[in-house]
């Protein structure tokens, strides 16, 4: 498995998705789609990821392992793990929310 450093922040991204609401299958190249897929599943952190941002300076809830977020689009570098499978390096500071159920 792979190890953020720093302030990293290493992410599964979501499938693109092939249908639409309505159930129309789209033909989408998925190297592609790569870049429009904005959601994903926080797997590890850097060590010194969120850092500068901790609650106590800004009262906000900080990302964890586990969580569901949006990050920026074009983000972030696409890595392989020894299995090739895909995953996402990000900066902390492209994160850019925490997807609840509420």
């Amino acid at each position: 498995m792979l190890k953020p450093v720093l302030h990293r922040v290493l992410v599964k991204p979501d499938e693109a998705e092939m249908t639409t609401a309505s159930g129309i299958v789209l033909a989408v190249d998925p190297k592609k789609e790569r870049q429009a897929v904005e959601k994903g599943t926080i797997l590890d952190l850097g060590d010194t990821a969120f850092l500068d941002f901790t609650k106590e300076k800004t009262g906000i809830t900080l990302p964890e392992v586990g969580d569901r977020i949006y990050y920026a689009k074009y983000a972030g570098k696409t890595v392989k793990d020894v299995d090739d499978s895909e995953y996402l390096l990000l900066n902390d500071e492209d994160v850019l929310a925490i997807i609840t159920k509420d």
